[in-house]
């Protein structure tokens, strides 16, 4: 869709919006999984349904991740914000090139902290689990003011 839409997108106020929005937006996600890393959680159920396979949750979860609307405008935000940056840099990188790039990077991040956040559940306790949700959620940040960052300087 991004590539389709790159000669939309080669615009400089659609970079600047795009720059700027997906900033603000990955910061917001920041912020809120920083003051949410610190509350009590709800007792919930850490393993799945009974009777219910690991290969199952794991499709539900990927196709409810995969179809939601919020999933869609963080994506877009995100591969749209770091395409409209790239070339108005003035990027010599193939936008196939540049995009696949991106969502290798998408694909290696949320592994990583999928698995991550899998494997250590048990063994993270409640201090520990914030503390890895404040690391993650810093690096959102980090990302996401970058973004804004070369959103403002393009207004310049």
């Amino acid at each position: 869709m991004i590539l389709g839409a790159a000669p939309f997108v080669n615009r400089p106020a659609v970079q600047i919006t795009l720059s700027i929005g997906g900033g603000l937006f990955l910061a917001h996600l920041a912020l809120s999984n920083l003051r949410s890393a610190w509350r009590p959680a709800p007792a919930l159920p850490v393993e799945g349904a009974a009777g219910g396979s690991r290969l199952a949750a794991y499709r539900e979860g990927f196709l409810v991740a995969l179809l939601s609307p919020l999933t869609i405008v963080f994506w877009m935000s995100v591969f749209g914000g770091y395409y409209a940056a790239a070339t108005a840099r003035g990027s010599r990188v193939p936008s196939v090139l540049l995009l696949a790039a991106l969502m290798l990077g998408a694909a290696v991040w949320s592994s990583f902290s999928a698995l991550l956040i899998h494997f250590s559940r048990r063994g993270l306790r409640e201090r520990w689990y914030a503390l890895l949700v404040t690391g993650v959620s810093l690096l959102l940040l980090v990302w996401a003011l970058r973004l804004l960052f070369t959103g403002v300087r393009m207004l310049r």
